[in-house]
């Protein structure tokens, strides 16, 4: 299920262009608005590193953002 996470939350970045590094337990990733934010795909949660928020569900709240921009 993570590595299942981890695939579509990279697919997500690139159908939007926007670059990202994987590293061995996350995502971190530049978007627009936010900032940069750091995704792990074990339990789905974002981290916003401008305010240092921590978002639940984090695949569904990039996408819900990606497609309000």
């Amino acid at each position: 299920m993570k590595q299942l996470r981890k695939n579509e939350f990279k697919d997500l970045l690139e159908m939007n262009e926007l670059l990202f590094e994987e590293k061995d337990y996350s995502i971190v990733a530049d978007l627009p608005k936010l900032g940069i934010i750091t995704y792990y795909p074990k339990s789905n949660k974002i981290q916003v590193h401008k305010t240092n928020v921590w978002k639940d569900d984090g695949f569904y709240f990039v996408k819900n953002h990606l497609k309000n921009c």
